[in-house]
């Protein structure tokens, strides 16, 4: 059981939910329980509320990630929803909405101004290498390396400054899905982090934010239903957690990666609503029904929205 403490805010089943109403700070007080009720972990975090419309001037904006940013409509899964680029719209439509900024999104993908370089399938190595079939945009060929300046001199800067202002990445399912290393995904995201921060080939000012990557509902009544049929979900889910983890112990106010910090993605989809979910039979001998995830992998349009405030939270709390 997990309690939260705090003079704002309420603690609701899944989470603690908090709407401020001025710029202020808060402690929130978070206690883990076991099932004998004993204290197993108890720590107190900060609120930083700021305001929604902090920043000013055009922002620069790159998403790199797969399918969880570049979220494909419901073609197979008919009826949930979803519609193409969830997140990134929302994401957009938010900044906007509440002013301060005007961001100019970068990328090849994506229908503008809602555009990213989030491509559905891709693991963090894909973005290191070159495949012919997951070709890496990033990627120069005359030096076999990544050049993130090239890639927005090709693109004539997407229409606008030679600058990459703040890079969000949002990656691991599918590293992950066939029982891979949680490790090894975070040694991969230092590279490209290291590509994106070079002096020469990227861009040495850019804040870079990694997202712990949300994966999958609570319970596995879809698994394998569309997705990760040959994998197991146990493991699959423990990967997703230390991988996570690893993220927030890694980059999140770490002296060695001033640049770099956490999006907490994963605790923002309610897992429990945040993906799609239909009446089902229980059986095909009894017809009472039940609510079944019809999707393990991808959020519900209401999931994904839930994560486009995760990135835009994160990203006005960096322009402050």
């Amino acid at each position: 059981m997990i309690e939260c403490e705090c003079t704002e805010g309420a603690t609701m089943d899944r989470g603690f939910r908090f709407t401020p109403s001025a710029v202020a700070t808060h402690n929130l007080t978070i206690t883990i329980r076991d099932e004998q009720n004993d204290i197993q972990e108890t720590k107190t975090v900060v609120l930083n509320a700021i305001s929604k419309t902090v920043g000013v001037g055009t922002k620069q904006i790159l998403c790199i990630g797969d399918s969880t940013t570049d979220s494909e409509p419901d073609t197979y899964l008919p009826g949930t929803g979803r519609t193409k680029y969830e997140m990134m719209n929302e994401f957009s439509d938010l900044i906007i909405a509440d002013g301060g900024i005007t961001p100019l999104f970068l990328g090849l993908r994506g229908v503008s101004p809602y555009k990213h370089q989030a491509h559905s399938g891709y693991s963090s190595d894909l973005f290191l290498t070159n495949n012919p079939t997951y070709p890496n945009p990033f990627w120069d060929a005359g030096n076999a390396r990544n050049d993130f300046q090239k890639y927005m001199f090709d693109n004539a800067n997407f229409g606008g400054a030679n600058l990459i202002d703040f890079a969000f990445i949002q990656l691991g399912i599918n590293d992950l899905k066939g029982g891979g290393s949680p490790s090894a995904v975070v040694d991969r995201f230092k590279l490209i982090i290291a590509d994106i921060l070079h002096t020469t080939r990227g861009y040495p000012t850019a804040k870079i934010v990694v997202s712990t990557t949300p994966y999958t509902p609570i319970d596995r009544t879809g698994w394998a239903l569309h997705f990760f049929a040959d994998s197991s979900y146990i493991n699959f889910v423990e990967n997703m957690n230390t991988l996570a983890k690893l993220v927030i112990a890694e980059f999140h106010e770490n002296v060695a990666y001033p640049n770099v910090y956490v999006a907490p993605n994963l605790l923002f989809v309610d897992r429990k609503f945040g993906y799609p979910f239909a009446a089902t039979d229980v059986s095909d001998r009894d017809a009472t029904q039940e609510n079944r995830y019809t999707d393990s992998v991808h959020p519900s349009k209401s999931g994904y929205k839930q994560a486009a405030d995760c990135y835009y939270s994160r990203l006005r709390g960096l322009l402050v």
